[in-house]
Protein backbone atom coordinates (compact mmCIF):
# COMPACT_ATOMS: atom_id res chain seq x y z
CA UNK A 1 0.00 0.00 0.00
CA UNK A 2 1.11 3.58 -0.71
CA UNK A 3 2.01 5.39 2.57
CA UNK A 4 1.44 8.20 0.73
CA UNK A 5 3.87 11.75 0.85
CA UNK A 6 3.67 15.48 1.63
CA UNK A 7 2.74 17.47 -1.45
CA UNK A 8 3.39 21.68 -2.17
CA UNK A 9 1.00 22.34 -4.90
CA UNK A 10 1.66 25.62 -6.73
CA UNK A 11 -2.00 26.58 -7.15
CA UNK A 12 -2.77 29.35 -10.00
CA UNK A 13 -6.42 30.68 -10.25
CA UNK A 14 -7.28 33.55 -13.34
CA UNK A 15 -10.00 36.14 -12.70
CA UNK A 16 -12.06 38.33 -15.30
CA UNK A 17 -13.50 41.04 -13.47
CA UNK A 18 -16.73 42.30 -14.72
CA UNK A 19 -18.33 43.54 -11.71
CA UNK A 20 -21.79 44.51 -13.73
CA UNK A 21 -21.94 41.76 -16.15
CA UNK A 22 -23.04 43.02 -18.81
CA UNK A 23 -19.90 44.31 -20.61
CA UNK A 24 -19.70 47.87 -19.34
CA UNK A 25 -16.65 48.92 -16.80
CA UNK A 26 -15.74 52.12 -15.37
CA UNK A 27 -11.84 51.86 -15.93
CA UNK A 28 -11.69 55.14 -13.22
CA UNK A 29 -13.29 52.40 -10.63
CA UNK A 30 -10.11 49.95 -11.21
CA UNK A 31 -8.22 50.58 -8.41
CA UNK A 32 -11.12 50.44 -5.86
CA UNK A 33 -12.60 47.51 -7.62
CA UNK A 34 -8.89 45.41 -7.34
CA UNK A 35 -8.75 46.59 -3.62
CA UNK A 36 -12.57 44.78 -2.88
CA UNK A 37 -11.73 41.99 -4.98
CA UNK A 38 -8.61 41.29 -2.77
CA UNK A 39 -10.75 41.75 0.42
CA UNK A 40 -13.39 39.87 -0.92
CA UNK A 41 -11.55 36.35 -1.79
CA UNK A 42 -8.89 36.49 1.54
CA UNK A 43 -12.50 36.27 3.54
CA UNK A 44 -13.89 33.01 1.75
CA UNK A 45 -10.64 32.13 2.13
CA UNK A 46 -10.18 32.33 6.20
CA UNK A 47 -13.38 31.10 6.24
CA UNK A 48 -13.11 28.16 4.65
CA UNK A 49 -12.22 25.19 6.67
CA UNK A 50 -10.07 23.23 4.40
CA UNK A 51 -8.00 26.21 2.14
CA UNK A 52 -7.81 27.92 5.46
CA UNK A 53 -6.47 24.47 6.82
CA UNK A 54 -3.90 23.89 3.90
CA UNK A 55 -2.74 26.53 2.46
CA UNK A 56 1.25 27.48 3.56
CA UNK A 57 1.76 30.40 2.07
CA UNK A 58 0.34 34.30 1.24
CA UNK A 59 -2.35 34.96 -1.08
CA UNK A 60 -0.77 36.63 -4.20
CA UNK A 61 -2.47 38.84 -6.37
CA UNK A 62 -1.10 40.15 -9.88
CA UNK A 63 -3.13 42.54 -11.75
CA UNK A 64 -3.09 43.24 -15.65
CA UNK A 65 -6.07 45.95 -15.68
CA UNK A 66 -9.38 43.25 -14.94
CA UNK A 67 -7.46 40.22 -15.45
CA UNK A 68 -6.34 38.72 -12.05
CA UNK A 69 -4.35 35.89 -11.18
CA UNK A 70 -3.68 34.49 -7.81
CA UNK A 71 -1.54 31.94 -6.56
CA UNK A 72 -0.59 30.64 -3.23
CA UNK A 73 0.91 27.08 -2.67
CA UNK A 74 -1.42 24.39 -1.19
CA UNK A 75 0.43 21.60 1.43
CA UNK A 76 -0.85 18.10 1.72
CA UNK A 77 -0.22 14.55 2.31
CA UNK A 78 -1.69 12.46 -0.60
CA UNK A 79 -1.17 9.05 -2.60
CA UNK A 80 0.38 10.99 -5.72
CA UNK A 81 0.81 14.22 -7.76
CA UNK A 82 -2.31 13.87 -9.10
CA UNK A 83 -4.21 13.33 -6.42
CA UNK A 84 -2.73 16.13 -4.33
CA UNK A 85 -3.58 18.47 -7.34
CA UNK A 86 -7.02 17.23 -7.67
CA UNK A 87 -7.47 18.07 -3.37
CA UNK A 88 -6.29 21.61 -4.68
CA UNK A 89 -8.52 22.76 -7.73
CA UNK A 90 -11.52 20.68 -6.28
CA UNK A 91 -11.33 23.13 -3.14
CA UNK A 92 -10.86 25.50 -5.16
CA UNK A 93 -14.40 24.94 -6.90
CA UNK A 94 -16.60 24.01 -3.85
CA UNK A 95 -16.01 28.12 -3.19
CA UNK A 96 -16.01 29.11 -6.69
CA UNK A 97 -19.96 30.23 -6.67
CA UNK A 98 -19.02 32.35 -3.80
CA UNK A 99 -15.68 34.17 -5.24
CA UNK A 100 -18.10 35.02 -8.28
CA UNK A 101 -20.28 36.47 -6.57
CA UNK A 102 -18.55 39.53 -6.34
CA UNK A 103 -18.80 40.23 -9.84
CA UNK A 104 -16.02 37.81 -11.85
CA UNK A 105 -15.78 34.89 -13.55
CA UNK A 106 -13.36 32.27 -12.63
CA UNK A 107 -11.59 31.71 -15.80
CA UNK A 108 -9.17 29.02 -14.79
CA UNK A 109 -7.51 26.68 -12.16
CA UNK A 110 -3.97 25.64 -12.53
CA UNK A 111 -1.99 23.08 -9.82
CA UNK A 112 1.93 21.90 -9.98
CA UNK A 113 2.12 19.58 -7.24
CA UNK A 114 5.93 18.53 -6.31
CA UNK A 115 7.32 16.43 -3.44
CA UNK A 116 8.27 19.02 -0.18
CA UNK A 117 10.95 19.32 1.16
CA UNK A 118 10.92 18.19 4.63
CA UNK A 119 15.10 18.82 5.06
CA UNK A 120 14.14 21.75 7.39
CA UNK A 121 11.69 20.30 9.55
CA UNK A 122 13.97 16.81 9.95
CA UNK A 123 17.60 19.19 10.84
CA UNK A 124 15.39 21.06 13.83
CA UNK A 125 13.74 17.95 15.14
CA UNK A 126 17.93 17.00 15.00
CA UNK A 127 18.89 19.85 16.40
CA UNK A 128 16.46 20.42 19.18
CA UNK A 129 16.09 16.72 20.26
CA UNK A 130 18.97 15.06 18.89
CA UNK A 131 19.50 12.54 15.76
CA UNK A 132 16.94 10.00 15.94
CA UNK A 133 19.26 6.93 14.81
CA UNK A 134 19.10 5.63 18.45
CA UNK A 135 14.95 5.87 18.89
CA UNK A 136 14.10 4.94 15.34
CA UNK A 137 13.75 1.02 16.37
CA UNK A 138 11.51 2.48 18.86
CA UNK A 139 9.70 4.79 16.64
CA UNK A 140 9.31 1.69 13.88
CA UNK A 141 7.40 0.03 16.75
CA UNK A 142 4.90 2.53 17.44
CA UNK A 143 1.88 1.26 15.66
CA UNK A 144 2.54 -2.21 16.35
CA UNK A 145 3.00 -1.64 19.97
CA UNK A 146 -0.03 -0.20 20.16
CA UNK A 147 -2.17 -2.35 18.03
CA UNK A 148 -1.58 -5.35 20.59
CA UNK A 149 -1.66 -3.11 23.60
CA UNK A 150 1.98 -3.36 24.22
CA UNK A 151 4.03 -1.06 27.28
CA UNK A 152 7.98 -1.04 26.11
CA UNK A 153 8.69 0.78 29.55
CA UNK A 154 6.26 0.09 32.41
CA UNK A 155 8.39 2.52 34.93
CA UNK A 156 8.10 5.94 33.98
CA UNK A 157 6.48 8.41 35.87
CA UNK A 158 4.52 9.03 33.13
CA UNK A 159 2.57 5.81 32.75
CA UNK A 160 2.49 5.04 36.02
CA UNK A 161 0.64 8.99 36.51
CA UNK A 162 -1.78 7.82 33.23
CA UNK A 163 -3.07 4.00 35.06
CA UNK A 164 -6.88 5.58 35.05
CA UNK A 165 -6.64 5.92 31.41
CA UNK A 166 -5.28 2.33 30.07
CA UNK A 167 -5.22 3.72 25.91
CA UNK A 168 -3.34 6.34 26.72
CA UNK A 169 -0.94 4.85 29.52
CA UNK A 170 0.05 2.24 26.36
CA UNK A 171 0.77 5.56 24.32
CA UNK A 172 3.00 7.11 26.82
CA UNK A 173 4.50 3.61 27.53
CA UNK A 174 6.28 3.68 23.89
CA UNK A 175 7.18 7.33 24.06
CA UNK A 176 11.11 7.60 22.81
CA UNK A 177 12.41 8.17 25.94
CA UNK A 178 14.13 11.57 24.81
CA UNK A 179 11.11 12.92 24.03
CA UNK A 180 9.57 12.58 27.19
CA UNK A 181 12.85 13.57 29.25
CA UNK A 182 13.58 16.59 26.42
CA UNK A 183 10.11 17.89 26.67
CA UNK A 184 10.34 22.25 26.80
CA UNK A 185 8.00 24.13 25.11
CA UNK A 186 10.76 26.61 23.01
CA UNK A 187 9.54 28.44 19.64
CA UNK A 188 11.47 26.24 17.42
CA UNK A 189 9.92 22.85 19.51
CA UNK A 190 6.83 24.86 19.21
CA UNK A 191 7.17 24.94 15.14
CA UNK A 192 7.87 21.16 15.35
CA UNK A 193 5.28 19.97 17.29
CA UNK A 194 2.49 21.88 15.89
CA UNK A 195 3.22 20.44 12.49
CA UNK A 196 2.93 16.88 13.96
CA UNK A 197 -0.52 17.89 15.90
CA UNK A 198 -1.56 19.16 12.14
CA UNK A 199 -0.38 15.63 10.85
CA UNK A 200 -2.32 14.25 13.61
CA UNK A 201 -5.50 16.11 12.93
CA UNK A 202 -5.60 15.21 9.58
CA UNK A 203 -4.67 11.20 10.33
CA UNK A 204 -8.06 11.74 12.28
CA UNK A 205 -10.20 13.31 9.69
CA UNK A 206 -9.22 10.20 7.58
CA UNK A 207 -9.88 7.72 10.28
CA UNK A 208 -13.36 9.03 10.72
CA UNK A 209 -13.89 8.93 6.79
CA UNK A 210 -13.11 5.18 7.05
CA UNK A 211 -15.12 4.83 10.03
CA UNK A 212 -18.00 6.46 8.10
CA UNK A 213 -17.19 4.44 4.83
CA UNK A 214 -17.81 1.35 6.75
CA UNK A 215 -21.02 2.44 8.11
CA UNK A 216 -18.95 2.83 12.02
CA UNK A 217 -20.69 5.89 13.40
CA UNK A 218 -20.58 5.62 17.12
CA UNK A 219 -17.25 6.62 17.40
CA UNK A 220 -17.58 9.54 15.06
CA UNK A 221 -19.02 11.99 18.15
CA UNK A 222 -16.24 11.77 20.58
CA UNK A 223 -13.90 11.60 17.12
CA UNK A 224 -15.11 15.47 16.05
CA UNK A 225 -15.37 16.77 19.55
CA UNK A 226 -11.20 15.87 20.60
CA UNK A 227 -10.48 17.13 16.55
CA UNK A 228 -11.87 20.35 17.30
CA UNK A 229 -10.48 20.34 21.29
CA UNK A 230 -6.95 19.37 19.90
CA UNK A 231 -7.19 21.73 17.56
CA UNK A 232 -7.75 24.99 19.56
CA UNK A 233 -5.30 23.27 22.53
CA UNK A 234 -2.88 23.22 20.06
CA UNK A 235 -2.88 26.49 17.76
CA UNK A 236 -0.60 26.76 15.17
CA UNK A 237 -0.14 30.78 15.62
CA UNK A 238 -1.12 30.94 19.86
CA UNK A 239 -0.64 34.83 19.70
CA UNK A 240 -2.76 35.27 16.66
CA UNK A 241 -5.38 32.41 16.74
CA UNK A 242 -8.81 32.39 17.52
CA UNK A 243 -9.31 29.15 19.48
CA UNK A 244 -13.07 29.54 18.72
CA UNK A 245 -12.38 30.32 15.08
CA UNK A 246 -9.62 26.98 14.89
CA UNK A 247 -12.21 24.68 16.15
CA UNK A 248 -15.05 25.92 14.08
CA UNK A 249 -13.00 25.52 10.75
CA UNK A 250 -12.00 22.11 11.94
CA UNK A 251 -15.38 20.97 12.58
CA UNK A 252 -16.30 22.28 9.32
CA UNK A 253 -13.76 20.27 7.60
CA UNK A 254 -14.57 16.76 9.58
CA UNK A 255 -18.23 17.37 9.00
CA UNK A 256 -17.22 18.07 5.13
CA UNK A 257 -15.36 14.90 4.98
CA UNK A 258 -17.36 12.54 6.83
CA UNK A 259 -20.34 13.99 4.68
CA UNK A 260 -18.85 13.18 1.20
CA UNK A 261 -18.00 9.44 2.39
CA UNK A 262 -21.22 9.18 3.63
CA UNK A 263 -22.29 9.66 0.16
CA UNK A 264 -20.13 7.90 -1.85
CA UNK A 265 -19.02 5.20 0.86
CA UNK A 266 -15.72 5.72 -0.33
CA UNK A 267 -12.74 5.63 1.62
CA UNK A 268 -8.87 4.52 1.63
CA UNK A 269 -7.57 2.60 4.76
CA UNK A 270 -4.98 4.64 6.18
CA UNK A 271 -1.66 4.22 6.18
CA UNK A 272 0.91 3.54 8.53
CA UNK A 273 2.78 6.47 8.23
CA UNK A 274 -0.68 7.94 8.81
CA UNK A 275 -1.17 5.95 11.67
CA UNK A 276 2.41 7.08 13.07
CA UNK A 277 1.47 10.56 12.68
CA UNK A 278 -1.97 9.96 14.57
CA UNK A 279 -0.28 8.47 17.41
CA UNK A 280 2.78 11.43 17.60
CA UNK A 281 0.22 13.85 17.87
CA UNK A 282 -1.56 11.96 20.76
CA UNK A 283 1.98 11.71 22.40
CA UNK A 284 2.48 15.57 22.06
CA UNK A 285 -0.94 16.15 23.59
CA UNK A 286 -0.45 13.63 26.63
CA UNK A 287 2.84 14.93 27.67
CA UNK A 288 1.64 18.37 27.75
CA UNK A 289 -1.77 18.17 29.43
CA UNK A 290 -0.90 15.59 31.91
CA UNK A 291 1.78 17.81 33.33
CA UNK A 292 -0.81 20.35 34.14
CA UNK A 293 -2.14 17.83 36.34
CA UNK A 294 -0.71 16.26 39.72
CA UNK A 295 -2.81 13.04 39.47
CA UNK A 296 -5.29 12.34 36.81
CA UNK A 297 -8.77 12.69 38.78
CA UNK A 298 -12.11 13.86 37.29
CA UNK A 299 -10.62 17.32 36.57
CA UNK A 300 -7.86 15.91 34.28
CA UNK A 301 -10.73 13.56 32.70
CA UNK A 302 -13.08 16.78 32.27
CA UNK A 303 -10.35 18.87 31.07
CA UNK A 304 -9.88 16.58 27.92
CA UNK A 305 -8.12 13.30 29.04
CA UNK A 306 -11.15 11.78 29.10
CA UNK A 307 -12.34 12.10 25.76
CA UNK A 308 -8.83 11.09 24.27
CA UNK A 309 -8.85 7.51 26.40
CA UNK A 310 -12.20 7.27 24.42
CA UNK A 311 -10.86 8.73 20.78
CA UNK A 312 -7.18 5.87 21.35
CA UNK A 313 -9.44 3.02 22.71
CA UNK A 314 -11.53 3.26 19.65
CA UNK A 315 -8.42 3.68 17.51
CA UNK A 316 -6.72 0.56 19.25
CA UNK A 317 -9.91 -1.59 19.04
CA UNK A 318 -10.65 -0.69 14.99
CA UNK A 319 -6.73 -1.24 14.00
CA UNK A 320 -6.77 -4.56 15.87
CA UNK A 321 -9.69 -5.65 14.12
CA UNK A 322 -8.54 -4.35 10.96
CA UNK A 323 -5.09 -6.38 11.26
CA UNK A 324 -6.89 -9.46 12.21
CA UNK A 325 -8.94 -9.43 9.56
CA UNK A 326 -5.90 -8.73 7.29
CA UNK A 327 -4.51 -11.96 8.62
CA UNK A 328 -6.96 -14.36 9.06
CA UNK A 329 -6.30 -15.43 12.16
CA UNK A 330 -6.83 -14.41 16.12
CA UNK A 331 -4.95 -12.14 17.21
CA UNK A 332 -2.80 -12.82 20.34
CA UNK A 333 -1.41 -10.37 22.70
CA UNK A 334 1.25 -11.95 24.29
CA UNK A 335 3.56 -9.89 27.27
CA UNK A 336 7.16 -9.52 26.31
CA UNK A 337 10.09 -9.48 27.97
CA UNK A 338 11.21 -5.55 29.33
CA UNK A 339 7.23 -4.75 29.01
CA UNK A 340 3.61 -5.74 29.11
CA UNK A 341 0.67 -5.75 27.95
CA UNK A 342 -2.01 -3.86 28.58
CA UNK A 343 -5.80 -5.51 29.46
Amino acid sequence: MDDGLDYEVHTKIRFWLDFTGDGEFNSLLLPDVQQSFVSHVKELYEQDAVLGSYISSDLHFHFDGRWVDLEYTFSCHDENEAEAESFSEYSVRQIQEGLEKFGCKLTRVTCSAEEADMTWYEQLEDAIFGTREASMQIEKERVENFVRGYVRDTGTQLVKKLQPCPTLACIAGNIPPEKDICWNITEECYRVRSKEIKLCLHGLIEHGASLAAQGSENQLHDLRDFVCALAAYWPENPETDDPWETEKAYGSLFDDTINRVRASRDAPELSKEQKENILIGLENYIIDLASQFSEIGQEALEGGLGVCESVASGLQQTWAAMEQTQNHEPMECQPEQGGMTMQ
